[in-house]
């Protein structure tokens, strides 16, 4: 990792601490930026690239699958099972198709 890719890193996470700081705090960012020596721009300039990062790092993790063709309805009776791996939670429906909830384990064992 280069340098400069070091330090953003370290500012990102500095500023996340930051955010959730003031999350925490119940203060007003105008209130919280005051007490802190933080300018309001600042506070929402980073607001935005901690959030980019965030979303950076989780787009890689979700897959979306398209339903077969030939699914069967939805059953009124709901779902029948939830299969949790990780964080990730999956409720399969009594209609879900066996090809179906193959693809959808193997992108969660591969998640």
């Amino acid at each position: 990792m280069d340098t400069r890719l070091a330090a953003q890193q370290i500012r990102l996470t500095e500023w996340a601490g930051i955010i959730h700081a003031r999350n925490e705090s119940g203060q007003t960012v105008k209130e919280f930026c005051r007490q802190n020596e933080i300018t309001e721009t600042q506070y929402f300039y980073w607001l935005r690239r901690v959030r980019a990062a965030a979303l950076q790092e989780h787009a890689s993790s979700f897959a979306e699958l398209p339903a077969p063709a030939n699914s069967p309805a939805p059953s009124p009776g709901g779902t029948d099972v939830i299969i949790e791996i990780g964080r990730a939670r999956v409720r399969v429906s009594n209609a879900c198709s066996r090809d179906t909830l193959s693809m959808v384990m193997e992108v969660l064992g591969n998640a």
